[in-house]
């Protein structure tokens, strides 16, 4: 399942939900379901009405301390788990390498790849922590992208090498200390 801002509209009744989503799948199946939702932080929060508004990426990355993006993981991860979440679509893996990408910008931790993996791969230890999976988002590449992926199909032009230097990294990085999706 994945709640979206019309899920979220109060506390009392996230938790309402997920309690009562959780119930009825574990009565008909007898195992736990997967309660998901979109919470970066930053300009994409999918859960407004009670929890905290954390910081965006770019944001956690420009203290220049990865231990803030742990610390903000396990803080968010902590909280989704209070109101019955347990997974997170995050952290944002992406690049930020195209000025002119109209999706990621500041959701990215940076242009650099080594720094995005530092603060992304803090983000999942702190989620997990917490008892959240955490999903590695979105597709190598789409931080170098010029076409908004809603409305479009973005080429990312580079040989393998560059792919792997740049755009995979991150998500190798988190794949080496296991990430969950």
């Amino acid at each position: 399942f994945i709640l979206f801002e019309y899920n979220t509209a109060s506390k009392q009744g996230l938790v309402n939900l997920t309690t009562a989503i959780q119930n009825k799948v574990i009565e008909q199946t007898k195992i736990p379901a997967f309660i998901s939702i979109d919470q970066e932080g930053g300009m994409v929060v999918k859960a407004f009405n009670g929890p905290t508004f954390f910081p965006g990426n770019m944001a956690l990355s420009a203290t220049n301390n990865p231990n803030n993006s742990y610390l903000v993981g396990k803080a968010m991860g902590e909280e989704l788990r209070n109101y019955g979440i347990n997974m997170n679509f995050a952290p944002v893996l992406d690049v930020n390498n195209n000025p002119l990408n109209p999706i990621i910008g500041v959701r990215s931790y940076s242009d650099n790849p080594e720094k995005v993996a530092q603060f992304g791969v803090n983000m999942v230890k702190g989620l997990k922590e917490s008892h959240v999976i955490a999903t590695a988002k979105h597709f190598p590449g789409h931080g170098d992208t010029s076409v908004d992926t809603h409305f479009g199909l973005p080429e990312i032009p580079h040989d393998l090498d560059r792919l792997n230097k740049v755009e995979l990294f991150p998500f190798k990085k988190a794949i080496q200390e296991n990430i969950d999706a």
